[in-house]
């Protein structure tokens, strides 16, 4: 059985963000910064909750405060990495997300989460940085941590 599906994803994906970055700064053309990172992002989230990693830790050790600016958040969410990880999943499953800035330059964007028929109970706005240093984050924990996970 392959051992080291979570491990591999997170490094393969770490690849995938560099490589895309580099196309960019050097101007090929059909790269896609911001589209590679939501996606990027959104399966490192899915890796993380199926795989039993979603990290216990404070939020703010993944993501710096100027990266992103908490509109709403009624549950206390945004402190904990694991719920901000839920609320992240769900707005962007959910289609629940505006960008801002051209077509070919993203800059941020506004998510939000609500409950099936209830008001919106989660907004934030950040920008494409922030979402860059949480994916990468989220891919130095998974590397670091799956290994244990895997071997048990």
């Amino acid at each position: 059985m392959y051992t080291h599906l979570h491990h591999d994803f997170a490094a393969k994906t770490r690849a995938n963000l560099e490589f895309i970055e580099k196309a960019c700064m050097e101007g090929i053309p059909g790269t896609y910064n911001a589209t590679q990172l939501i996606n990027s992002l959104l399966g490192m989230v899915v890796f993380l909750n199926e795989g039993k990693l979603v990290p216990a830790i404070p939020f703010s050790q993944l993501c710096s405060c100027e990266e992103i600016q908490v509109h709403l958040d009624d549950n206390q969410d945004c402190s904990k990495a694991d719920k901000f990880i839920q609320q992240f999943r769900n707005a962007i499953a959910h289609c629940r997300f505006q960008a801002f800035g051209s077509k070919d330059n993203i800059q941020s964007f506004t998510m939000y989460d609500q409950r099936p028929k209830e008001p919106i109970d989660w907004k934030i706005d950040i920008t494409t940085q922030g979402i860059r240093d949480i994916a990468f984050r989220l891919v130095a924990y998974v590397i670091k941590n799956s290994q244990s996970c895997e071997a048990a």
